[in-house]
């Protein structure tokens, strides 16, 4: 808004001051307002109204009516039909009711304000949007249409509202063609049909008799690319939808063009209202469509796609073949069903012999992978699927071919097939191509073992065990017929699966009689074959799937944590190596297996695998759930949740936000993993049940007041790895840590605005490291508040320091039993759940407390010219203030009411939300009493 038109506004408000015109607002006023000096209100009918005087319907008393005449224009800013009152009619009947276009009818205003009924009978309505009802509340609202026309550009409805159209026309203009569109999905349809049309839908929307919906032509053609953001994989063609877009005269031309994005694709039909494209490079990309009508009128949308591996990072839990019940009675669909609910668990493997999946020739148990598939879809998670074969191949098979046995050092003497019998080789690889036709592409299918010629399962590149001579010679073990096998194995799986990551399981130890550096390079030229045929069948970013077992209990292969190169098995060298070029998992056979019982093991196992870089872990389901009880493992809960954090999942719309990136996560440690330093993250309010550490980056993390709840399994925050000055924590509550904040390292962050209470160590821990404190609450940890620092401004439980602002007062939280550590204020604390303000008999001293070099612009007025401590201090929920410092309506906080604050407040003009600065009087909206305090205060 230019400062012509601010001036202007001014000026308006300025001369209905000067000419006596008054300003209600609704909730102080009671009954009925006129808000003009002209016109005449009636209550039950408006009558001989002048053209331009506005009025506003608020009746009081049930069962009242108001009707616009013939005749009659009733001009409003904003409607109310029924308020604190039950079956209110507002009914136009021959002449024109019209609200401003940013004004809003909202039927059904309060919970008891019932059967509240706008009707249009004859001459018009035009009104900017209709909430129906506004109150969740309010039943049996209704808009009706009998006859005449109705202008709206959106229309909400929700509980049991209704929305009857009979006759007349109903003219949909702007956003409401995203509501019809919006409609169509829950099955309401909609037509640009002149007149006589009719139909009966669900979703509370009836239209019937000879009731003709329209578009404005102004507002034609209208283009609709599809959902604003849509997420695909690697390798996915993209499908580009424009045929949601539409016009009254009919679309002339499409075209689609590429807008961002890491490299240029190839639009296939960009002119089609259908396009496509293959997803080859992650990233984000951007398209533009642009649509023409027969006159020439045009309309374009964007939409965002995000290109993503479809290997998914995080924790996996592994079910080997299971069928039927266990001895506790939980079946194998449970179990999954179990796991897949863990908010920390990212999917599952699914193991199955050959001889269940396919126990007669050609007769397939689908159901083993079909399950977890479509549970996974569900539950929007992501299952590996693996076959076992040689010692488990079925019995039919097993007498056709030529087998050979041996004597594993665990699981004793076995009988195989030998790997290269022909017939084998041919039974198994017609089972992996049904397999591959059944399931190669599934949007939630992780990636795809690769069977291969070992001894066991034929699912690493290992060959255990020993055999007499005569069974050796049976078998007829070459290295060279051990790579040739693998070959053929590794041809096959990326034939088969063009469209699904696959995965080769490593092992050093390929058996046969040479020394453990021969049968290390077998190893190896398995696995650099393995990464050029992928590189040379799916290139782009589709790289190979590389496994290594053993993560839980053979320290031999895979010590750890990892500390450098030098240090490292060729076991692991195997896959780090080469981690540049494939994806890399670790696979356990179950830490409670194998390790004595106890969380602290179970958490450095998985951060030994970390510390190797693996893109995901896969555990034991045993790891997780106890099946006697049906319960999760609790004491492996909190590590998991660890481990999963580190994992930087981006979703579409999270509560934790990079404002640098523009990317959003489900946990605050994800978006910590994902970050630069440099980079600006904020976070929702919400409990988050995890404990983050910074990982040596210099970031800035702030909220409002979210809860950090570590539930006892570590410090709820963790600074070790030398962060500075330039890194930064405000507006926390960190509870139920180890320690609240640990800082260790040389590290010195700043820690401002935050509220650190019920740990069960000291509240800020600091070895060889000084951080800044500014403003904050340390209260209630249980051996003590702080060691180490440099407190400012704080309010610190049982350290009366006399200097730099700090106390050591009771903060008086308003229900610290109950975890709600708000501060008690006389002035006015916000209660979230009854979205009001309460005033306390008693004020905490930590309000206004804090430093007067933090920024206060955030709090509401009365603010008292100076942050409060604590989490709250510097937002909106921080408690008001008994000192009226300041003025209301400046709203940016620079000491004075001009152009910017004008700026402000009608960039939220009827804006219906608490807590927002320009809502002085704190009512929920945005309206002309807020806007006529600046005048007073300019």
């Amino acid at each position: 808004m230019n400062k012509t038109t601010q001036f202007l506004l001014l000026s308006i408000l300025c001369a209905c001051s000067a000419f006596g015109l008054t300003f209600y607002n609704f909730d102080d006023a009671g009954g009925s307002h006129l808000w003009s000096d002209t016109g005449n209100w009636e209550e039950g009918v408006i009558s001989d109204i002048s053209t331009g005087a506005i009025i506003n319907t608020d009746f009081q008393a049930s069962g009242k009516y108001c009707f616009v005449n013939n005749g009659t224009r009733a001009e409003c800013a904003t409607l109310w039909v029924g308020s604190n009152t039950a079956n209110t009619l507002f009914k136009i009947n021959g002449g024109v009711l019209e609200t401003l276009p940013t004004g809003t009818v909202r039927i059904g205003v309060f919970a008891d304000s019932h059967n509240s009924i706008l009707e249009i009978a004859g001459g018009e309505a035009v009104v900017g949007s209709v909430l129906l009802p506004h109150n969740s509340a309010a039943q049996g609202c209704r808009l009706k249409l009998t006859s005449g026309t109705f202008y709206t550009r959106v229309v909400n409805i929700s509980g049991d509202a209704a929305v009857e159209f009979k006759d007349g026309v109903l003219v949909l203009d702007g956003d409401a063609r995203e509501l019809v569109n919006d409609h169509i999905a829950n099955g309401v349809y909609y037509t640009t049909y002149s007149s006589g049309y009719s139909w009966s839908v669900d979703y509370g929307l009836t239209v019937s008799g000879k009731t003709a919906v329209m578009v404005k032509h102004d507002d034609i053609p209208y283009a609709d690319a599809g959902d604003d953001s849509q997420s695909w994989y690697v390798g996915q063609r993209v499908m580009l939808d424009g045929s949601g877009s539409f016009a009254g005269g009919g679309i002339a031309s499409y075209q689609w063009s590429q807008l961002e994005g890491p490299v240029q694709v190839n639009i296939l039909d960009s002119d089609a209202a259908l396009a496509s494209f293959d997803s080859n490079h992650k990233g984000h990309y951007r398209f533009s469509l642009h649509v023409e009508d027969e006159l020439g009128n045009v309309d374009s949308d964007v939409i965002d796609v995000h290109i993503e591996e479809k290997v998914k990072d995080g924790i996996y839990i592994k079910f080997r073949m299971i069928q039927g019940e266990d001895q506790y009675g939980v079946s194998w669909q449970t179990k999954m069903e179990r796991v897949l609910e863990l908010d920390h668990v990212t999917g599952i493997k699914q193991t199955i012999y050959w001889n269940a999946l396919e126990p007669e020739e050609g007769q397939y148990n689908w159901e083993y992978f079909d399950y977890p598939l479509e549970l996974a879809r569900q539950k929007g998670k992501m299952v590996s699927l693996m076959v076992k074969v040689c010692s488990v191949t079925p019995d039919w098979v097993m007498d056709k071919c030529q087998k050979f046995g041996w004597t594993h050092p665990v699981t004793g003497n076995e009988v195989s097939p030998v790997p290269w019998d022909p017939v084998y080789v041919a039974e198994m690889t017609k089972m992996v191509k049904a397999v591959a036709a059944r399931y190669n592409g599934h949007p939630n299918l992780h990636y795809v073992s690769i069977n291969g010629p070992s001894s066991l399962w034929g699912v690493e590149t290992n060959f255990p065990g020993t055999m007499v001579e005569s069974q050796a010679q049976i078998l007829g073990y070459t290295y060279d017929k051990y790579i040739n096998g693998w070959k053929y194995s590794i041809d096959l799986f990326l034939q088969e699966y063009p469209d699904t990551p696959v995965s080769l399981a490593l092992h050093s130890e390929t058996g046969g009689s040479g020394t453990a550096a021969e049968q290390l390079a077998v190893a190896q030229t398995i696995r650099d074959y393995a990464l050029q045929r992928n590189a040379e069948l799916k290139g782009g970013d589709n790289k190979m799937v590389l496994a290594l077992y053993g993560l839980n209990h053979d320290a031999r292969k895979m010590p750890g944590p990892f500390d450098g190169r030098e240090n490292m098995t060729d076991y692991v060298a195997l896959v780090w190596d080469v981690k540049d070029q494939c994806y890399f998992g670790l696979e356990s056979d179950g830490i409670r297996r194998f390790q004595e019982d106890t969380p602290e093991k179970f958490l450095q196992i998985l951060k030994n695998g970390l510390s190797y870089s693996a893109n995901w872990m896969e555990m034991y389901y045993q790891d997780v759930w106890v099946w006697q009880t049906d319960t999760r493992y609790e004491p492996y809960i909190p590590p998991f949740k660890w481990a999963y954090g580190r994992y930087p999942y981006i979703t579409a719309a999270g509560p934790v936000k990079n404002l640098t990136s523009g990317k959003e996560y489900d946990l605050i440690q994800h978006g910590i993993c994902d970050s630069s330093s440099g980079d600006l993250l904020t976070v929702e309010n919400g409990v988050y049940n995890e404990f983050i550490d910074f990982e040596g980056k210099n970031i800035h993390l702030s909220s409002g007041g979210a809860v950090i709840n570590a539930n006892g399994y570590g410090p709820a925050v963790i600074f070790e790895s030398g962060e500075n000055s330039n890194c930064s924590l405000r507006g926390f509550i960190l509870t139920e840590g180890t320690e609240g904040v640990i800082c260790s390292g040389g590290s010195s962050p700043v820690i401002e605005n935050c509220t650190i209470v019920s740990n069960q160590g000291l509240g800020i821990s600091s070895a060889d490291s000084n951080p800044l404190i500014d403003s904050c609450i340390i209260w209630d940890n249980d051996q003590g508040s702080f060691s180490g620092g440099s407190p400012v401004y704080s309010c610190i439980e049982g350290n009366p320091l006399s200097s730099n602002g700090n106390i050591s007062l009771d903060p008086c939280f308003a229900d610290p039993e109950n975890g709600n550590y708000q501060l008690k204020s006389q002035a006015g604390r916000w209660l979230p759940e009854q979205k009001k303000w309460f005033n306390d008999p008693v004020a905490s001293p930590c309000i206004d407390g804090g430093s007067a070099m933090l920024g206060y612009s955030s709090e509401l007025w009365p603010h008292g010219g100076r942050v409060n401590m604590g989490a709250f201090g510097g937002s909106a929920m921080a408690s008001l203030s008994n000192d009226n410092t300041g003025i209301a309506a400046d709203f940016n906080a620079d000491g004075c009411v001009d152009y910017l604050d004008l700026d402000f407040i009608v960039s939220r003009w009827l804006s219906r939300e608490f807590l927002l600065k320009a809502d002085i009087n704190r009512d929920g909206r945005v309206d002309l009493y807020d806007f006529s305090q600046l005048p007073e205060e300019w």
